[in-house]
């Protein structure tokens, strides 16, 4: 029985060199298609193709069946050898092939790869289960000397990776694909509490300036602010007078709602409405830059020094110690940013409010007492895109109390007949 043969070698040229250190560089691309050949045969084949000097180490028996389109020579001895139990390594430029298990001491190399933007940790973390059953990676650390003759540690930015000659030149070219620098993403939050009486309504109210249109139809005397987008199709739908939409319109045909959205600059716009509009105050307005992935936390707080005092008794004399813990009351902003396609960012947003409300204890170790209004979300925006959030409710029960001057002060007379007083419940949404 005759037995066929399909070989299939394409050529792809390229324009490097080939080095003395790597008999691969600057090789030319194979394309086999092989069944039941002696790997001896497709060996003695690709040297001669390729001009490269090979050795074999021992007996290499056994045969191959492999379709391989378009790959690098280094490549294509990985698919012929590690499947039938064989591997090779490159001595100067001299190609060694030899059984997985025979040990060699010229089969392994080392190279040093220095991070940029990674941490070594991840990077080794990443590259473990790629490593040939020889192969390791070990994070230099730098020390030196410091105060007291202790080791002050550098923060870490190389790694030490030994494997074959084949395996390295893959290692290698994985670390410089992950080792890139992150992208940077920049937050500007605006913190404002709006005071509401009996007659506000709940809610985030806009002012008059921002309309909504009924019908395609402008509502009287109102100017829009905004781009019009569709909530069930997510696109544009609308365009409106003075290059801007209204804040929000009504199709009574379609029966669809459209929302309307704002950039930066149109919100600014509307927290000044707001601000001299209505009983609104800018509470904070931070800007922080983060890297993707990376949480960015924005704080405008008061440490309280909170005092514990611990009492020690031995035999009849007892002492106290005193200690002070730090506690931090006020605005606190958590961030998280992801970047997505069609340049969309993914936030993890986190606000907490805390405020001191009053105080507890004796009169020597009163501790504070503090209520929280927090909310955690996540949303995702294009860049320059605003959102906001609201229904952080705070009630504050305020009394005032107006006395005649030295009048006011008489004991039963004076609050009976020269003091007044008046109580107001407000309510603040942040």
């Amino acid at each position: 029985m005759k037995r066929l043969i399909y070989i299939v070698i394409a050529v792809t040229l390229t324009l490097a060199t080939a080095s003395a250190d790597n008999p691969f560089a600057g090789r030319d691309k194979v394309s086999l298609e092989l069944e039941k050949v002696p790997i001896v045969d497709v060996l003695n084949m690709l040297a001669r193709q390729f001009d490269l000097n090979l050795v074999l180490s021992g007996q290499v028996d056994g045969t191959v069946s492999i379709r391989l389109q378009d790959v690098d020579i280094a490549t294509a001895l990985d698919a012929i050898l590690t499947a039938n139990g064989y591997n090779y390594y490159l001595a100067n430029d001299v190609v060694i092939v030899k059984p997985i298990d025979e040990e060699s001491v010229s089969e392994l190399d080392s190279r040093m790869i220095t991070l940029h933007y990674l941490a070594p940790v991840t990077v080794k973390k990443a590259l473990e289960p790629r490593l040939s059953p020889k192969g390791k990676i070990v994070i230099l650390d730098r020390t030196k000397a410091g105060k007291d003759g202790k080791k002050e540690l550098y923060q870490p930015n190389s790694i030490l990776i030994t494997d074959y000659a084949n395996m390295l030149d893959k290692l290698e070219a994985l670390v410089h694909q992950m080792d890139r620098p992150e992208k940077t993403v920049l937050i500007e939050a605006k913190v404002i509490e709006t005071t509401m009486d009996a007659s506000t309504a709940l809610g985030f109210q806009w002012p008059s300036q921002v309309g909504f249109r009924m019908d395609g139809a402008n509502s009287a005397s109102n100017t829009g602010i905004g781009t019009g987008t569709n909530g069930t199709s997510n696109t544009t739908t609308s365009t409106v007078l003075n290059s801007a939409t209204d804040a929000g319109v009504w199709d009574i045909e379609g029966d669809k709602w459209v929302w309307g959205r704002l950039s930066v600059e149109q919100l600014r716009v509307v927290l000044n409405l707001l601000e001299k509009e209505g009983n609104s105050r800018l509470v904070s307005d931070p800007r922080i830059s983060t890297t993707e992935n990376h949480e960015a936390v924005i704080k405008v707080t008061t440490v309280i020094p909170i005092q514990t005092i611990n009492r020690f008794t031995e035999g009849a004399s007892s002492s106290d110690i005193v200690t002070f813990e730090d506690e931090e009351v006020g605005l606190s902003l958590t961030v998280t940013p992801r970047i997505n396609e069609g340049n969309t960012i993914t936030l993890d947003v986190y606000p907490v409010i805390e405020d001191i409300i009053g105080f507890n204890g004796p009169p020597d170790n009163q501790k504070p007492i503090t209520s929280s209004r927090s909310v955690r979300t996540r949303i995702t925006l294009k860049s320059g895109e605003t959102a906001a959030l609201g229904g952080l409710l705070k009630e504050n029960d305020i009394e005032s109390v107006q006395r005649v001057p030295l009048l006011g002060h008489i004991p039963i007379l004076g609050k009976a007949l020269f003091t007044s007083s008046s109580k107001q419940h407000k309510t603040n949404d942040l």
